[in-house]
């Protein structure tokens, strides 16, 4: 769910192809940072990259944080979430086994009761469901880690 709509037609252009580049570097840090101050279109810029990115099926999942919204500004939401669009989210045909493969992992992780998805430690729940599960899965050529 994003909290706002995308950017206005012509605006933000030059950030969004920063943006774009960047997402289609293999090569670049694996973190784009957007901040500001409340109001400065960050959300808008957010919500547009998302569609950028779903456009070109390089998106997996988003989250988006807003204070003051309480299932917007929870930390434990990140990765639970995160790992809920993994494994819904159908792929584009070159993430074909490994799609299959990292659904699997979590699925029987979760179904078998080797996890506790309401674990209350951030760090844990990254290991437990999004760290273990990739491990040793072999990445198709399209995606770029």
């Amino acid at each position: 769910m994003m909290p706002c709509g995308p950017c206005m037609d012509g605006t933000r252009v030059g950030l969004l192809d920063k943006i774009s580049a960047w997402a289609n570097d293999p090569d670049a840090k694996n973190i784009f940072w957007i901040n500001g101050s409340p109001g400065s279109g960050k959300s808008a810029v957010a919500a547009s990259v998302v569609k950028m990115l779903r456009d070109m099926h390089q998106l997996g999942s988003f989250y988006v944080f807003k204070h003051g919204h309480a299932k917007l500004a929870n930390p434990l939401a990140v990765w639970c979430t995160i790992v809920y669009d993994l494994v819904q989210i159908p792929p584009p045909s070159c993430y074909g086994q490994f799609h299959v493969d990292l659904r699997k992992r979590i699925l029987t992780l979760l179904k078998d009761g080797e996890f506790d998805a309401g674990h209350k430690v951030v760090m844990a729940q990254f290991t437990g469901l999004v760290q273990g599960p990739f491990s040793g899965l072999k990445l198709p050529g399209c995606l770029w880690w």
